[in-house]
C-alpha cells in the first residue's frame, strides 16, 4: 500500500518487526510503498484437563514437589517463537535485500526477541521500540518511528 504524504519514505529497504508475545508481522517499507511479507502466530496447545501434558520427577527423588506444570508449556512457546522468527528474518534478509530494521516489540520481550535474530539482521537494526503494536496498522508502525526518529534528534 501507498504510504501517506504526511509520513516519512524509505530510500532504503526497511524491514519492520512488529511481535508480540507469540506472534510477529513482518513489513518492508521501500520509497513510498508498505507491504506486508509475513506473519506467524504459535498456538498454545489445547489440553482439556490437562492430559496432553505431563509432568514427572526425576529418578529417585520422593516427595511432593508443588509447581505450576504450565510454565514448560510456556518456555516451549517462546522457544518455538525464537525458532520461528530468526528463520523467517533470515529468508526475507536472503530474499528482499533489507538494508535496515526496525523492531517493534512489548517492553519485556525486546532483549529475546532480539537475541532470536540472526546476527547479520541483528546488525542492521537502528531502532526499537518498546509496545505492543502487533495489531496496529502500518501506518501507526511508521507514525510511532516518526517519533522517536525526532526524539532522538
Amino acid at each position: 500500500m501507498r504510504i501517506s504524504q504526511q509520513l516519512p519514505r524509505f530510500p532504503k529497504k526497511t524491514m519492520f518487526i512488529v511481535t508480540g508475545k507469540q506472534d510477529a508481522r513482518f513489513y518492508i517499507a521501500y520509497n513510498d510503498i508498505i507491504e506486508r511479507v509475513a506473519s506467524f502466530r504459535i498456538r498454545k496447545p489445547n489440553y482439556s484437563d490437562r492430559e496432553g501434558f505431563r509432568q514427572f520427577t526425576p529418578a529417585g527423588i520422593r516427595g511432593m514437589i508443588s509447581g505450576s506444570v504450565l510454565n514448560p508449556v510456556d518456555r516451549a512457546i517462546r522457544l518455538e517463537f525464537r525458532h520461528t522468527i530468526a528463520a523467517t528474518a533470515a529468508a526475507l534478509f536472503r530474499l528482499n535485500q533489507i538494508k535496515r530494521v526496525i523492531l517493534f516489540a512489548p517492553r519485556q520481550f525486546i532483549s529475546d526477541t532480539k537475541l532470536s535474530l540472526p546476527k547479520n539482521v541483528q546488525a542492521i537494526i537502528t531502532h526499537i521500540i518498546a509496545a505492543n503494536l502487533y495489531e496496529s496498522h502500518p501506518f501507526e508502525l511508521i507514525k510511532r518511528y516518526q517519533l522517536t526518529r525526532i526524539k532522538h534528534l
